[in-house]
């Protein structure tokens, strides 16, 4: 049966050098964690005679664990979650004074992500419970804006089993900043080559960001832990809610012959070096089955339309969604 720790008071991490090899943490994480320990069992239908599952006889099968962090998506954090699921092995490119994390997804190839030890806690006001989980990588990742709030980070993760541990004492992070919602900007474009080229101000109410990861983990071996993550398809949604105005009746026209459309949001933050802070998310999308843009509908006053799109694969650039990350980060620390 799952147990839940819910919301732990401690979160924070470490990068992993070998997968698996759990490590100290490094940095605290900002938001909230939730864990679930997972157990699956084997019960014998023998011996019978009795009415109710005979006692006793259970066998731990397979182990492992579940965890939804959910925080204010900021410039510094955002990247731990892209290494874990859409790519990793990337390194800062230094440039400006600032440190640019481009994260490409790889159609046809695994991710290879890298791996992270996490340590939670809670306390009853008198004793610290501890946990700690390793192997962690990400099976989804969802990325929200909605007007007047920071943007929004949620990340389901897994990794290989719970211990009861001592939370590696850390300071409390001070270098992190969110990504202000009010400020992401849209761009729609006919080719990968464009993106970016044609801005579509002042129509986006809300946006949300579904990635399925496609990482799942391996087949349990001894002890019943999984020893190694697996890879298949992945996915893509992308649902906007645009103000009905003649960007998003254009919009329209091109679902009806099922145009690809190429996607940047943008959102800037403060200076760092001769550049700013920045998260660019781009991605080649199609409107998704059954979706023309729609329906219309009202919100606050405003007539409104919404636009759902699945990535797909394009030929041309080879390419279907790449993130890229300006912060002041040489590394992840």
């Amino acid at each position: 049966m799952p147990t839940t720790i819910y919301p732990l008071r401690l979160a924070q991490r470490g990068k992993e050098t070998i997968r698996g090899t759990a490590v100290p943490a490094t940095r605290r994480w900002i938001g909230d964690l939730e864990l679930t320990e997972l157990s699956k069992i084997y019960r014998p239908a023998y011996p019978v005679g009795v009415l109710v599952p005979y006692g006793g006889t259970s066998i731990v099968v397979a182990r492992g664990a579940e965890l939804t962090y959910s925080s204010d998506c900021t410039f510094e954090e955002i990247i731990d979650f892209l290494a874990m699921g859409v790519k990793g092995g990337v390194s800062g490119v230094s440039g400006s004074g600032a440190y640019t994390w481009t994260y490409l997804f790889d159609p046809d190839d695994d991710a290879a992500p890298d791996t992270f030890t996490i340590e939670g806690a809670n306390d009853d006001g008198t004793t610290l419970f501890g946990r700690e989980v390793e192997y962690c990588f990400a099976k989804s990742l969802n990325i929200s804006r909605t007007i007047g709030e920071p943007m929004k980070l949620k990340a389901g993760l897994v990794g290989r089993q719970v211990t009861d541990s001592t939370p590696t004492t850390l300071g409390i992070p001070t270098t992190w900043e969110p990504a202000l919602g009010d400020k992401l900007t849209l761009a729609i474009d006919d080719t990968w080559a464009n993106l970016g080229v044609t801005p579509k101000a002042g129509v986006m109410i809300d946006m949300n960001l579904d990635i399925t990861t496609g990482l799942v983990p391996g087949l349990p071996t001894s002890g019943g832990l999984f020893s190694a993550y697996r890879f298949g398809p992945a996915k893509f949604d992308l649902t906007m809610m645009f103000e009905f105005t003649t960007i998003a009746d254009a919009e329209q026209e091109k679902s009806r012959d099922r145009s690809k459309r190429f996607v940047r949001l943008e959102v800037p933050g403060s200076v760092v070096g001769s550049t700013t802070k920045k998260i660019t998310i781009d991605l080649c999308g199609e409107h998704a089955e059954g979706s023309l843009m729609g329906p219309f509908a009202e919100r606050e006053g405003q007539d409104t339309l919404q636009m759902h799109l699945e990535g797909v694969y394009d030929a041309t650039s080879s390419k279907v969604l790449q993130i890229a990350v300006i912060n002041s980060l040489a590394t992840i620390p």
